[in-house]
């Protein structure tokens, strides 16, 4: 039996260590085994904390762990625990318990900490500072909005289903794939599916399937705030706040109007772990432009949807 998985619109906010963990997050060390130093920290946020120092220092979760995650079997486990009482020892010490020093502080990308400055970036070798964005001379978040539903032609609501093949890569197995079908409608999207990948990607056909139709009440205090290159593509940069709370960032095909990508990021209480959503071949599908290729990256995985047939719901 296919099981189905129901995807919303909103996303659940995320609880810090500091304030009570409600009883549907309990604390990790009630939930995981062999928890030392996170102790305190709700489940919810495992994941993401994870993700962020594993980003931070360039590596896969294979670094610290077997396939047994609760395993003390690699030293370099000892060794981040270390790390992390010691990045909370100079938080407390400097600055009054604020998240002022991370992992990625020191790391930024590397396992090894880069202790020789970079005769490249020495003070009179430095390029001039790019110069800000006039915005008086761009289109208002609203146009751009209003362009992105109509060259999406999800003026009303869609109804379709789509086949596609997901393959997820991690770094520490072998990329793998499995078939996936989306069943749309005004309500929302279902997905029907036996291959096992992070329910986050999931965000990624729902934004492209239901984001025109409701991306107004998905976002409120949308504005434009610069233009950026991604992926080939010229982009309108629009920083907006999603109806929980989180800010993001959405780019603007600057010659289609369609969406190229929606950027993220998670607070966690020992850092901010980023994650994009790309979507790329667009096709008309029934009057309506669908990305054939989603993917979603964050520092563990990376999913990609490739859509193969989609036709209008029956």
């Amino acid at each position: 039996m296919l099981r189905k998985l129901a995807l919303a619109l909103s996303f659940a906010t995320v609880v810090t260590a500091q304030q009570t963990a409600p009883a549907s997050d309990p604390p990790v060390e009630k939930t995981k085994k062999n928890i030392k130093v996170l102790t305190g920290l709700p489940t919810s946020q495992l994941i993401p904390v994870m993700a962020f120092m594993s980003n931070s220092l360039g590596v896969t979760c294979a670094h610290c762990h077997t396939d047994k995650w609760e395993s003390d079997e690699k030293q370099a486990k000892d060794v981040a625990r270390t790390m992390v009482l010691m990045q909370r020892d100079i938080n407390e010490r400097h600055f009054g318990g604020e998240l002022a020093v991370t992992c990625n502080s020191c790391h930024q990308g590397h396992l090894e900490p880069i202790s020789i400055p970079s005769l490249d970036r020495a003070g009179w070798n430095q390029p001039p500072a790019p110069p800000k964005p006039d915005l008086s001379k761009m289109p208002a978040a609203a146009e751009l909005v209003t362009k992105y539903v109509k060259a999406a032609g999800s003026e009303k609501p869609a109804a379709f289903d789509a086949t596609a093949t997901a393959t997820r890569a991690n770094g520490r197995t072998e990329p793998t794939s499995g078939p996936v079908t989306f069943h749309v409608s005004a309500e929302g999207v279902k997905i029907d599916t036996d291959f096992s990948y992070p329910p986050d990607a999931n965000r990624g056909p729902n934004t492209a399937f239901l984001g025109p139709l409701r991306i107004n009440e998905m976002y409120k205090g949308m504005q434009v705030t610069g233009t950026e290159r991604v992926r080939g593509h010229d982009t309108y940069v629009v920083e907006a706040r999603a109806t929980e709370g989180r800010a993001e960032r959405l780019f603007f095909d600057k010659e289609t109007g369609l969406l190229v990508r929606r950027y993220r990021e998670t607070p966690t209480d020992y850092g901010v772990v980023p994650e994009a959503y790309d979507f790329e071949d667009y096709r008309d599908v029934a009057g309506m432009k669908i990305p054939y290729l989603i993917t979603w990256s964050r520092a563990d995985y990376k999913v990609t949807h490739k859509l193969e047939k989609v036709a209008p719901a029956m």
